[in-house]
């Protein structure tokens, strides 16, 4: 199994870090073909305070699957 692992420097911008993390995997596809992809677990948004944090979280659904609950 062949694994390309990206690492990125994210900012408070989760977009700009979302389209960088898709560029990244896009080159590394092209590049090396791997069978799979991985980030860090805070590739999406890092975050300067609880705040910013809070503010970019996202909905995920409860365990039972009725709906969702924030973060």
């Amino acid at each position: 199994m062949k694994i390309s692992a990206i690492q990125m420097n994210t900012r408070s911008d989760k977009s700009a870090n979302l389209a960088e993390a898709r560029r990244l995997a896009a080159r590394a596809v092209e590049r090396d073909r791997p069978d799979m992809v991985v980030f860090p677990e805070v590739f999406a948004f890092m975050g300067s305070s609880v705040a910013d944090k809070r503010a970019a979280a996202e909905e995920l659904p409860e365990a039972g699957g009725d709906g969702g609950a924030a973060l």
